[in-house]
C-alpha cells in the first residue's frame, strides 16, 4: 500500500514538473455526419450515410502561446447504407469502424478561437463490405476553447477525408468523408 501511494505521489510530483510547458490532455465526443466518395467506381450502387459515433483521447504540446501540435487516438464507427438500384432494388446496413492517429497542427487566436489541420493515419479495425479505409488522410477544422484555471472546455467543428493514400489496393474507388463538431474537456499541465 504504502508503495502504492509514493507512486502515485511522484506521478503529481512528475506532472507538478511539467508546469512550466502547455501541455493539454483532453476526452472528446463528437457528432458524425458521413459521406461515402465513390468516386470512378462502375455500377448500380452507392452508400447512404447514416452517422456514427467518434471518440478520443488528445495530447496536446505548446510551443508558444498561439502554436501547438496535438496528437492522440480516435475511434470512430461510421453507419452506412448499401444501395443498389439495378432489377433487384437491394440496401444493406454497414458500419466502418477504425481507430485512428492524428497529427494536428492548432493555431489559437485571443486564447479562446483555434484553427487546427493535419494528417490522419486510419487504421481500420472492421470486416465489412466497404471497400478497407485504412490509410492516409487529412482533418480541418475551427473552433471556440475556454479555461476554467487549468480546465478547458472546447468544441470544435471538424471536416475529416479518409484514406487519400491507401495502405492498400482494395478500396481504391471509395473514401469516406465525415464531419460535425467535437465536444471535449481538457486539464493544462
Amino acid at each position: 500500500m504504502k508503495l502504492k501511494l509514493f507512486l502515485i505521489a511522484a506521478l503529481f510530483l512528475s506532472v507538478s514538473a511539467f508546469s512550466q510547458t502547455k501541455n493539454n490532455l483532453s476526452v472528446y465526443w463528437a457528432t458524425v455526419s458521413d459521406f461515402m466518395d465513390s468516386h470512378s467506381a462502375i455500377g448500380d450502387f452507392g452508400y447512404d450515410g447514416n452517422g456514427g459515433t467518434k471518440f478520443g483521447i488528445n495530447y496536446e504540446l505548446g510551443f508558444s502561446r498561439h502554436w501547438s501540435i496535438q496528437t492522440g487516438l480516435q475511434y470512430t464507427d461510421d453507419k452506412l447504407t448499401l444501395n443498389t438500384i439495378g432489377p433487384f432494388h437491394t440496401t444493406r446496413a454497414d458500419e466502418i469502424k477504425f481507430v485512428t492517429v492524428p497529427i494536428v497542427a492548432k493555431v489559437t487566436f485571443w486564447n479562446v478561437l483555434f484553427f487546427d489541420g493535419g494528417i490522419l493515419a486510419d487504421f481500420e479495425t472492421s470486416n465489412n463490405s466497404t471497400n478497407h479505409q485504412s490509410g492516409i488522410g487529412y482533418e480541418i477544422g475551427a473552433g471556440l476553447q475556454y479555461h476554467f484555471g487549468r480546465l478547458q472546455l472546447y468544441v470544435n467543428p471538424y471536416a475529416q477525408y479518409h484514406r487519400v493514400f491507401g495502405f492498400s489496393k482494395s478500396g481504391s474507388n471509395f473514401n469516406l468523408i465525415d464531419g460535425g463538431w467535437k465536444f471535449g474537456l481538457g486539464y493544462n499541465f
